[in-house]
């Protein structure tokens, strides 16, 4: 995914620092480091990432378009209040999803955009007084769509200004109110939004191999950070997942093709190595603790002990196990 903003979120950090929508970011540092390049969303989210849990500032090197003026935009992550790196972190942040175009796609028989004689292909330029730049932001003025009064909801009408085939015409579009998660909100019967526009990122062997253990090294790190925080509080248990949850981020990695596929195994396997390397009895960074303990003494864990502490690093597993089960079901099953 190419690192071009969306609109950034009313109130967010970005949207504080002046970022606006259609700007392309060249570069990026945390804190006083120097800028170096982003070569895609990903990358960007990644150092969004890491600013956020590790409560660092982000610079940005940005452009409006390809051929706009550079200029730098400071983030203070360092005031986040949120710590769990989920949509609401980055909502907060203020970039949750690159540009994608405001273009219609395929219309419901007898929904309320084809009763207002939208096309597929249509592109939105102007929804009322709002000028319209992305697929997001024409799905969220769509939703908002509506007119409350007491406890009468009612659609409200707006003009569209939008290009179809080299014309602008300006059509009045009605949503159907429909409720979502106990909430009414305006329905077109519409795909709305293309896909973001994609970039191709390609290293040499030596680039590549440096970059990987770079990025091997940072995730590492930031996972025993991570664990110590969820350890002290600082950051909810609720993000801590098992075998159901792993699937579904499978399933969904492999659905964007096999390039994310293959970056979520790896980072899959480099999580999981790190987990396995913690001094907890059962796992090999306990056995790991009984080896350096014969180093340094000169004999092996006595018996009575290396029992107690195999049955208290067993039961640590299973309540683990257990919480992964409850969040699973509970949040990403039935929430």
């Amino acid at each position: 995914l190419r690192a071009v903003l969306a609109p950034p979120v009313v109130g967010s950090l970005a949207d504080q620092a002046g970022l606006r929508g259609g700007d392309v970011v060249r570069r990026a540092a945390l804190g006083d480091a120097p800028l170096a390049p982003v070569a895609s969303f990903d990358a960007l989210r990644w150092v969004l990432l890491r600013g956020a849990l590790d409560q660092r500032d982000v610079r940005l090197e940005v452009t409006l378009g390809n051929s706009g003026a550079a200029r730098t935009a400071m983030l203070p992550l360092s005031q986040l209040t949120e710590r769990d790196p989920d949509a609401r972190m980055f909502r907060r942040i203020g970039i949750p999803a690159p540009l994608s175009a405001p273009v219609i796609g395929k219309l419901m028989t007898d929904g309320a955009g084809e009763r207002a004689g939208l096309q597929t292909g249509d592109l939105v330029r102007r929804v009322g007084d709002t000028a319209v730049v992305d697929g997001g932001q024409l799905r969220d003025l769509i939703r908002t769509q509506i007119n409350r009064a007491g406890d009468r909801v009612q659609p409200k009408t707006l003009a569209w200004r939008i290009e179809r085939r080299g014309q602008v015409l300006t059509l009045d579009v009605t949503p159907d109110v429909q409720t979502d998660h106990g909430q009414p909100v305006g329905r077109i019967g519409a795909y709305v939004g293309s896909a973001p526009e994609m970039v191709l990122v390609r290293l040499g062997p030596l680039d590549g191999l440096t970059a990987g253990v770079a990025k091997v090294w940072q995730l590492c790190t930031m996972t025993l950070r991570y664990f110590g925080r969820m350890l002290i509080g600082q950051v909810s248990v609720k993000n801590v997942s098992g075998v159901v949850g792993v699937a579904d981020l499978a399933g969904q990695a492999a659905s964007l093709g096999w390039v994310y596929y293959l970056g979520f195994l790896a980072f899959m396997s480099a999580s999981l190595g790190v987990m396995n390397l913690l001094p907890v009895p059962m796992l090999d960074g306990g056995h790991l603790m009984y080896y350096l303990w014969e180093a340094v003494t000169g004999k092996p864990v006595a018996g009575v002990w290396f029992n107690c502490l195999q049955y208290a690093g067993l039961s640590l597993l299973l309540a683990v196990m257990a919480l992964t089960l409850v969040n699973d079901v509970t949040i990403r099953l039935l929430g």
